[in-house]
């Protein structure tokens, strides 16, 4: 196949546009389609490959094809995975440790996408810390290259003319199409058949970013140009706007897709779509000089170099700085990951590219790729068994270990355990139907916090019974036409059962008080706050107590600013502090629910002298307020309950408490 530059600048605007989005361009913020675009690039190049070869020699070396894709990939992959562990032993806490290891081994195996989309979502407040988080999309691009060149070949080979084609059409529909039946996450058909497994993705928005099934009909686009390029128009000319076109629609998601940006689904056919015309026009004599430039075929050269050193530069920088990157700092690290992929494409990845007569022979490749494997995953396995290596910080006083953030986080749930007085909506068996006083605990992820609060100063009260809603995460909850409608099938949390107890006339009127905890209420907890607003004028005599949320840090960890200053005081600096919920106060106290029956329990009030940041109690008896961003430890909670009952005494009476 002849050589086009064109396509190499292609690479270098897929490249940069992820570069600047993960160096944190504020403009750059759809930056992430780079990576659609590079496979686009992948499903034409691939395609046509393995079509001339078959075309011309009515066969196809597999051997040949998986050890140049194995030349092409795995040393300088392996290069960037050895260098970043030597890095994160020495920078990343034994917890960010602990989960790097279990991503180097799954990036070995080239399943790192299946590792992320099990463990969290591509914008959740961890991912910023996660040095491998970007091999994704070659975990992706991989299993790709396993599944099509066996089916192309056979259907090339066996089948009549144009089933390829046909057949990458209708595989590209398809994938599509599964991007929206598993966006929502409502598997009607798969719940039946396997809950476990429809379990599985209930975030939709998840899997269908992480998992290649999903991503097919990117690369079908690309793959569809090898037959549709041969229709180029004779009047060159005409190539020239479609260029400047496919560019364009590039350039609309880079600066207007944001991480809100529903993706891939529908709005990947943009910057796809945009990809497949710079492809089928990039030959264009005038316009297409943007791509075939020096400038841009260099950057497009080192395009894989640079794709996998720029991430773990950057969050390894982030981490050590534990704070917001400069702008001067934003350019420096552009200028180090570039200076690092420009060294890399000479002395790793170009000299395996292609076999020489000094070369390495496939068998003898073969197995130096196996032994470096095993180099990388042996210790990786080490340090993830062995808690991320926790004994580099056994003489620190105030370490906070892996042991005791999972006891804490277990703990939160103990008063469902404690004596088998805990009230699950789920399980209203268990529950005291028969209390004078029925209370509703409602919210996100917070809400466990207002259980916790309620039931330790209330719990014991035989005539009291606490019922918790449990998150809203995972759900999909919203109000509609005047009923709470979910759109997330989650067997698992119960989802739609959940939503027709808020919609269950005869429960809530049994109900004397809702209580409502959530972060960020006025933006992330929106959505219920409409809800809970609804619920208050159904039933107009139930009371409300609205918890105001505290602080919140992010995107860094209470319990990894302990253990880098040694102190909890540090996560109240401003620095780290992402949301303080003293400014919502006035917004909620004007809100309609608020006029009657409505107790707002102002945390900040309760816990920072003054109101002000600064004054806040990080930690009780030496225990944080929180070892994750913003949900309480149990002590904090308890805490919580007690001053609430002291200071609202009053409001508490008139309520029946």
């Amino acid at each position: 196949m002849k050589y086009r530059p064109d396509i190499d600048g292609l690479r270098s605007v897929a490249v940069l546009s992820v570069l600047l989005f993960h160096a944190g361009f504020k403009h750059f913020s759809g930056g992430f389609v780079g990576v659609d675009v590079f496979f686009v690039i992948s499903g034409y190049l691939i395609t046509r490959i393995i079509h001339d070869e078959v075309l011309e020699t009515k066969t196809f070396n597999f051997s040949n094809f998986y050890v140049r894709r194995a030349r092409r990939l795995f040393p300088a992959l392996f290069f960037t995975l050895a260098l970043s562990g030597i890095f994160a032993c020495l920078l990343l806490s034994p917890d960010y440790l602990k989960r790097f290891a279990g991503s180097l081994i799954w990036a070995i195996a080239s399943v790192s996408n299946i590792f992320f989309w099990r463990e969290s979502g591509y914008f959740d407040a961890d991912s910023g810390f996660k040095p491998l988080l970007h091999t994704w999309s070659l975990g992706v691009e991989e299993q790709f290259y396993l599944v099509w060149p066996v089916l192309f070949v056979f259907l090339l080979l066996k089948a009549p003319k144009f089933t390829a084609l046909i057949t990458v059409f209708i595989a590209g529909v398809v994938s599509f199409y599964l991007n929206h039946v598993f966006l929502g996450g409502e598997l009607s058909v798969l719940s039946k058949l396997s809950p476990g497994v429809a379990a599985w993705f209930a975030d939709g928005a998840s899997a269908i970013f992480y998992l290649m099934p999903f991503r097919v009909f990117e690369f079908a686009v690309g793959a569809s140009l090898v037959w549709l390029i041969k229709y180029q128009p004779k009047n060159k000319m005409l190539l020239e706007p479609l260029v400047a076109i496919g560019l364009a629609m590039i350039a609309y998601a880079v600066f207007t897709y944001t991480e809100d940006t529903v993706f891939p689904s529908y709005n990947a056919l943009m910057p796809c779509i945009g990809a497949a015309l710079v492809i089928y026009s990039g030959t264009a004599r005038h316009v297409g000089r943007l791509l075939n430039n020096p400038a841009a075929v260099g950057v497009g050269l080192i395009s894989y170099s640079l794709y996998l050193v720029h991430w773990p530069i950057i969050v390894l920088y982030r981490y050590y700085k534990l704070d917001r990157l400069t702008f001067r700092e934003q350019w420096i690290i552009m200028a180090v990951c570039i200076i690092a992929a420009v060294l890399m494409y000479r002395f790793v990845e170009r000299p395996f590219r292609r076999r020489t007569n000094t070369s390495l022979s496939p068998r003898r490749f073969g197995t130096v790729c196996v032994m470096s494997a095993l180099v990388i995953i042996l210790p990786a396995s080490v340090l993830r068994a062995n808690n991320g290596w926790e004994s580099r910080f056994n003489n620190k006083s105030a370490f906070i270990s892996i042991d005791e953030i999972t006891t804490a986080g277990e703990k939160r749930f103990q008063y469902y355990l404690e004596s088998g007085r805990g009230c699950n909506i789920t399980d209203l068996a268990h529950c005291n139907k028969n209390a004078d006083m029925q209370i509703l605990t409602f919210g996100n992820s917070h809400e466990l916090d207002a259980y916790n609060a309620l039931t330790s100063q209330y719990g014991q009260r035989n005539n009291i019974n606490i019922i918790s809603f449990g998150s809203s995460y995972g759900c999909g909850f919203k109000l509609e036409k005047g009923r709470v409608i979910n759109t997330i099938n989650n067997s698992q949390l119960h989802c739609s059962y959940r939503a027709d107890m808020l919609n269950n006339e005869k429960f809530i009127s049994s109900l004397d008080i809702i209580a409502f905890r959530a972060y960020k209420p006025l933006s992330w907890g929106e959505g219920l706050m409409e809800i809970l607003e609804h619920i208050t004028k159904t039933h107009k005599h139930i009371n409300t107590i609205f918890f105001s949320g505290y602080f919140g840090v992010r995107p860094y960890r209470c319990s990894d600013i302990i253990n880098r200053f040694g102190n909890s005081s540090y996560c109240k600096e401003p620095r780290f502090v992402e949301y303080f919920a003293g400014n919502d106060k006035d917004k909620i106290l004007n809100m309609p629910m608020a006029r009657t029956n409505f107790l707002y329990v102002d945390e900040v009030g309760l816990f920072c002298d003054g109101s002000l940041l600064k004054n806040c109690l990080t930690e009780i008896s030496g225990v944080p307020a929180f070892y994750d961003g913003d949900h309480f430890s149990v002590e904090f909670s308890k805490l919580l309950g007690e001053k609430m009952r002291v200071l609202y005494s009053d409001e508490l009476s008139m309520m029946g408490l």
